[in-house]
């Protein structure tokens, strides 16, 4: 199984991690994280990240995120 931890810079740097408008830091738990920005300009759009995982062509991959907090933004 491939795993990315966010936050953890050995981690990102080993799957070719590349950030826009996001920051890594230590969230909820105390636990590494990756946090992604809004814009300068609001939008619905916010931080991105790209990211290489390995898969199994012949079998089923899932992809798991947990997200964590309360911030909420208006648009309009």
């Amino acid at each position: 199984m491939n795993t990315l931890p966010l936050g953890l810079h050995d981690s990102e740097q080993a799957h070719a991690l590349v950030g826009k408008e996001s920051d890594a830091g230590t969230g909820q738990f105390d636990e590494a994280m990756r946090r992604l920005l809004p814009l300068q300009t609001p939008s619905w759009e916010g931080g991105q990240v790209r990211f290489h995982m390995k898969v199994d062509p012949g079998r089923s991959n899932f992809f798991s995120a947990r997200f964590s907090g309360e911030r909420k933004m208006k648009i309009g």
